[in-house]
């Protein structure tokens, strides 16, 4: 694969979610290594522009890692348990691998999607006009949209459970609540982005600070004393990071899932 890409950063943690980050001509790329497969997206521009390659490579036994020939145009890319989604500059959504809950099975016109994300067995888009659009397994009701949703901005997806950040800096979730994960802390306002891990939600505020609720029993939403200057935040099945705008990483959570790699 000739690409100006190359991996930068690739670690197992013990929850079972692997997180990757590729470096290029002085920009960042990412990966997504989910379970026990993992996607690449090949940039050789800027990050804004269609990949000219998607890569996945390791367990391929629902044929997750099968990339679809002639695939091209793509922007984005998510991965679920044992399935692969990927967002085309068209607007249009691609996804193969395991549908046994209909993951895979994009629903007939879609299009005018500027985002995707992944459950365990669910697919979420956001659409251009600020709705959402999800498929797939529903046990929980994680495909189950509030009704009247909309002024949506960004979207994640927990293992069973989906959120959803607002305009008005507002964030609503549905599906399994098992641990709270989907009980938005009461007067949670000036979000400006979302994160799900298994059964954990993170928000970034507008004043650079976290805050996040569900599961806690890696102490994944005991946000460190003090974090403040937060400029992005991701979320492992039971761990949590956050990027400062200084370029350092504070990780906190299941432990063995956190060693920060020297010179961060």
């Amino acid at each position: 694969m000739d690409t100006a890409c190359a991996v930068w950063e690739c670690a197992r943690p013990t929850d079972g979610i692997i997180h990757v980050s590729f470096k290029g001509t002085g920009k960042m790329h990412r990966g997504i290594i989910r379970g026990i497969f993992c996607v690449l997206l090949a940039v050789t521009g800027s990050p804004v522009q269609a990949a000219d390659e998607v890569v996945a490579w390791g367990s391929n036994l629902n044929g997750q890692c099968d990339i679809p020939a002639g695939l091209s145009g793509v922007t984005a890319i998510a991965a679920g348990q044992f399935h692969t989604a990927v967002l085309r500059s068209d607007g249009t959504v691609v996804a193969w691998g395991d549908t046994s809950s209909g993951q895979c099975t994009i629903p007939a016109g879609l299009s005018g999607v500027t985002a995707i994300a992944v459950g365990n067995y669910h697919t979420l888009a956001l659409k251009a006009d600020g709705t959402v659009a999800a498929w797939g397994s529903n046990s929980y009701g994680q495909c189950t949209i509030p009704a009247g949703l909309s002024g949506v901005i960004a979207i994640a997806a927990g293992t069973e459970y989906t959120v959803a950040l607002k305009s008005n800096g507002t964030v609503e979730a549905w599906g399994r609540n098992n641990s709270g994960e989907c009980t938005i802390p009461a007067g949670l306002s000036n979000v400006v982005a979302i994160t799900a891990g298994n059964a954990h939600t993170v928000a970034l505020k507008s004043d650079g600070t976290v805050v996040a609720w569900g599961a806690n029993d890696s102490n994944q939403c005991l946000v460190p004393a003090g974090l403040n200057g937060v400029a992005t935040i991701a979320a492992g099945s039971s761990h949590t990071l956050a990027l400062k705008s200084d370029g350092t990483v504070v990780a906190w959570g299941l432990a063995r899932a956190c060693p920060i790699r020297r010179g961060f």
